[in-house]
């Protein structure tokens, strides 16, 4: 399944939008006798439990995204804030493992977020090498970025079959290359740049964001 938003998703956000308006009166009421023959719409389980699903695993990916934004910036800018910073981040990984607790059991949870917070400490070097400007080094730490994020998406592809290694790695090597660039951005103090570069990186966190979300929901339809 390719990486991107889901029809599923925009319908289910599509009908709980329409849900929110009819009942705030923003859509409007003719008459009486139309309100009394009219069928309120209600949200099946369903479709909030799916919503529900997309909206915390964009949440976490999310708070994964400004978290590294933050640290990135502290570590270029403002040395003080980084251990704030990166705890925070790092906090963030045991929440995303912990959403997939209730789908794949606690031991998976636990597999996940160590290999989540081994993808947030090799950024270390990559920032490190970027600042002093040492390409050699920075070749190396990217290099071995990406192979955690391969374990990252092999990791994914093992525990659902909605999840293609090659649709995974795909997008784990992107979400690499994106973070490097706006990073290098910050470091390089070219801020309009670094946001652009960031707006991108976290839209297509996003569509993987809801990527885990379809996968579970196809895996585990009993659930929702």
């Amino acid at each position: 399944m390719p990486i991107q938003h889901t029809a599923r998703y925009r319908a289910v956000t599509a009908a709980t939008m329409a849900a929110l308006a009819f009942s705030s009166g923003i859509l409007p009421a003719y008459n009486s006798a139309a309100i009394a023959s009219a069928q309120v719409f209600h949200a099946s389980p369903a479709a909030t439990a799916q919503t529900e699903l997309y909206t915390e695993m964009r949440t976490l990916w999310g708070q994964h995204m400004d978290g590294t934004w933050s640290t990135v910036v502290a570590f270029a800018d403002d040395p003080l804030a980084l251990p704030s910073s990166l705890d925070r981040l790092l906090r963030n990984q045991v929440d995303i493992g912990n959403a997939f607790a209730p789908y794949y059991g606690q031991e998976v949870a636990r597999q996940l977020t160590g290999l989540l917070t081994v993808h947030i400490l090799e950024a270390v070097p990559v920032l490190t090498a970027a600042k002093i400007g040492y390409k050699p080094a920075l070749d190396t730490a990217v290099a071995t970025w990406h192979a955690n994020a391969r374990d990252i998406a092999d990791f994914f592809a093992g525990i659902n079959p909605n999840w293609s290694q090659q649709d995974m790695r795909a997008a784990m090597s992107l979400h690499i290359d994106q973070t490097v660039a706006y990073a290098a951005a910050v470091i390089g103090g070219k801020h309009s740049d670094a946001t652009a570069k960031f707006d991108e990186a976290k839209a297509h966190m996003m569509d993987v964001a809801d990527a885990l979300s379809q996968g579970i929901i196809t895996q585990f339809p009993d659930k929702f």
